[in-house]
């Protein structure tokens, strides 16, 4: 757990030294990377701070979708600037009651609110798109993580959602990303009959001493293919090992 800034740097610049040994050095939007691995690390570490403490005590994690088009039908996040028409008694408490209809914002980021390096007590996690990298979003994640805090699944945990899919050099999407250091952090899945699966803290000592550069170890181990034996590529093997991974704690990929 990271009680400073300084620790927090040391800690990020690690996680980024690793990446870079697999990757080779980068411009700021370099190949094979997504976002900008020059994001600020003082802003990766308020978010990080800040996303301890959501109002609702819980985080959403999985993919996000930013285009009004495909709200509507979209399974996961849905940050998008859509507005939606609400019936009176409708989200009781945000309208007059006398209205008839009204319109929000994305009725997810309204019910559980955002979260980045200005905001606070939300559950949802977005940074501006040139202050994010995948480092970013572990911090994101860490945070949560060091507090043991549940994290719903916004999306389907499939196959198609956890792998990168026609990718021909890296295996894990965001989301597969995201479950993979709730994995490390000791957490487990669990079925909410209401919200659907909830990954819960099992280990609060290995929770609280997760690192971020214990997170980007362990994606090179996937990425990699390191120790699975055969002539397939490294895509195949990494996807291999993390099928097991998430067989062991009972998710099935």
């Amino acid at each position: 757990m990271h009680h400073s800034l300084d620790s927090f740097r040391q800690d990020y610049q690690h996680a980024v030294t690793a990446e870079n040994q697999r990757l080779g050095v980068p411009d700021a939007y370099g190949t094979g990377r997504i976002g900008n691995i020059n994001a600020d690390i003082d802003k990766a570490w308020q978010l990080y701070v800040n996303s301890k403490f959501p109002t609702l005590d819980l985080a959403l994690f999985g993919r996000f979708n930013s285009d009004p088009a495909r709200a509507a039908t979209f399974l996961g996040i849905d940050t998008s600037t859509r507005r939606v028409k609400i019936k009176r008694g409708g989200l009781k408490g945000l309208f007059s009651r006398h209205a008839k209809y009204k319109t929000v914002p994305s009725a997810m980021l309204t019910n559980f609110g955002v979260v980045n390096d200005t905001q606070t007590g939300g559950s949802i996690q977005q940074m501006n798109s040139w202050d994010w990298n995948l480092h970013v979003n572990d911090a994101w994640l860490l945070g949560g993580i060091h507090r043991c805090l549940p994290f719903y699944a916004a999306s389907p945990l499939t196959a198609d959602n956890v792998f990168l899919q026609n990718h021909a050099t890296a295996v894990l999407g965001i989301t597969g990303r995201e479950l993979f250091g709730l994995l490390m952090a000791g957490y487990r899945p669990q079925t909410d009959p209401a919200l659907g699966t909830v990954m819960q803290c099992r280990d609060a000592a290995k929770a609280q001493n997760l690192t971020l550069k214990d997170i980007e170890t362990g994606i090179d181990f996937i990425e990699r293919g390191i120790g699975e034996a055969g002539t397939t590529s490294n895509v195949d093997k990494g996807r291999a090992i993390f099928r097991r991974i998430a067989n062991r704690a009972g998710i099935v990929l």
